[in-house]
């Protein structure tokens, strides 16, 4: 129901904005003589914006701040592509490229996913050679692929970004799409109704939804854009009716499908056609598959993985995704592709700058190490126990003397009796008497206590940026 209702109000929208015609016979770039100038001015804004954002490192992205995943991934180009097409990375039919997929939210938040949101992915291939559109970082062998699950873009040129940027800063968006005082046009219809359709959107899982350039693109001598189209992949798990979802549940979707096995995409091209509405130079205009349908080039394979873990976390947050991170043969077209480059190239400095990362793209899977534990030290070995010295002997106890006969009392009649003459001690007695008390032997002396305590080295590895 509520999808019809989106497809109503874009066709009521879309027929308003006739009133506004736009240089869609456009097959050629156009670049004003003071473009470049004008840029400067949109990257303060958006630059003063994420100081507003983020005030203490780490400084996340601008948008597309919330990953639901980094995963292992090839592009496979087809072994049978028609040869009309193979230029750049799809030169070679059958050729395999180890690549990174981030998916995610585009909002400048890390906000709930159930709340309706456009959704991104992007492509990092490796082991790509060949001289790049960017100097820096030099020796880069990436080439990068940006989506977003809707057709279009919601900003026709970059003269008319500044004054969505401040929009946005101030929280006011319909000041910018809806604004009948604006001097250039009465309404931006066409961007409110992208903006709207993209706004609303809610999805189950990232890997069952469709993705594409937006803005035009080369492919060698041709004009394009490019959709990635998913065609297979593990079912996504159903939840609990009546249940509030969880505030991340794209992620444990993704995890769930990919622990069951792979999630393959088919990326696809759309060659612009002459004398077709498919500008270069507005990407608020769809080019229709009525006039170029799109056609198969490679696939994307997302490897059957556990991705959830806090290096692959990390290393989403360190990677840069840049249109302009490529060969010649992909360079992205139009104002706003020209545009991204230098907020793109701005964002990354400020990122890398604030949070104390170096420029650095990937060659291979490699992730940064969980830096071990800190090993714990060893105890310092106990001290072996004093020898206690031997109990001083106790000299023998010496035999008391026997007691003295009492003298007899006398009688009335009886003389009274001489007093006997006490005992004399037996000559043992007196040896025992006589005998000096044992002396006590030597205390032995305490044994010396030896120690090989304190803490191993451990090395941490720094992930890459």
């Amino acid at each position: 129901m509520f999808g019809a209702v989106r497809g109503i109000i874009k066709g009521i929208l879309f027929g308003l904005d006739v009133a506004h015609p736009r240089p869609e016979d456009q097959h050629e770039e156009v670049i004003p003589p003071d473009e470049e100038a004008s840029f400067q001015p949109i990257i303060d804004e958006i630059l003063d914006h994420l100081k507003e954002v983020w005030k203490e490192p780490p400084i996340h992205r601008d948008v597309h701040v919330k990953a639901h995943g980094l995963v292992k991934a090839y592009l496979e180009v087809l072994d049978d592509l028609d040869e009309d097409l193979r230029h750049g990375v799809f030169a070679q039919p059958g050729r395999r490229y180890p690549a990174w997929v981030r998916f995610s939210n585009g909002d400048e938040t890390s906000q709930p996913d159930k709340t309706p949101d456009g959704r991104g992915m992007a492509i990092k291939l490796m082991g790509v050679p060949g001289d790049k559109l960017l100097e820096q970082p030099a020796g880069a062998m990436t080439q990068d692929f940006l989506m977003i699950d809707g057709p279009v873009f919601f900003v026709d040129e970059p003269e008319h970004y500044l004054d969505f940027e401040k929009a946005i800063s101030d929280d006011d968006e319909f000041r910018y799409m809806l604004n009948p005082l604006q001097k250039d046009r009465l309404l931006r219809i066409r961007e409110f109704t992208q903006s709207f359709l993209l706004a609303t959107r809610t999805i189950d899982s990232p890997l069952t939804q469709r993705y594409w350039s937006m803005a035009p693109y080369k492919l060698g001598p041709h004009n394009i854009k490019f959709s990635a189209r998913p065609i297979s992949s593990p079912p996504v798990p159903p939840r609990p009716k009546h249940q509030e979802p969880d505030a991340n549940f794209l992620r444990e979707a993704m995890k769930a499908q990919l622990r069951e096995g792979e999630a393959i995409f088919q990326l696809e091209v759309q060659r612009q056609v002459p004398g077709k509405p498919m500008p270069l130079e507005d990407p608020t205009v769809e080019w229709k598959e009525k006039d170029s349908p799109f056609v198969p080039i490679a696939r994307v394979r997302l490897l059957q993985q556990d991705f959830d873990t806090e290096q692959r976390r990390a290393l989403s947050e360190r990677l840069s995704f840049n249109p302009w991170h490529g060969l010649p043969a992909h360079r992205p077209l139009g104002g706003i592709n020209r545009l991204r480059k230098r907020v793109y190239e701005a964002i990354s400095e400020f990122r890398r700058t604030r949070n104390g990362a170096t420029l650095q793209e990937p060659t291979g899977w490699e992730e940064p190490a969980e830096p071990p534990k800190p090993a714990e030290p060893p105890k310092p070995a106990e001290p072996p126990k004093q020898a206690e010295p031997p109990k001083q002997a106790k000299p023998p106890k010496q035999a008391k003397p026997p007691k003295q006969a009492e003298p007899t009392e006398p009688t009335e009649q009886a003389e009274p009796a001489e007093p006997t003459e006490p005992t004399e001690p037996t000559e043992q007695a007196e040896q025992a008497e006589q005998a000096e008390p044992t002396e006590p032997t030597e205390q032995a002396e305490p044994t010396a206590t030896t120690s090989s305590c304190g803490p191993n080295a451990v090395r941490a590895a720094e992930p890459k940026a």
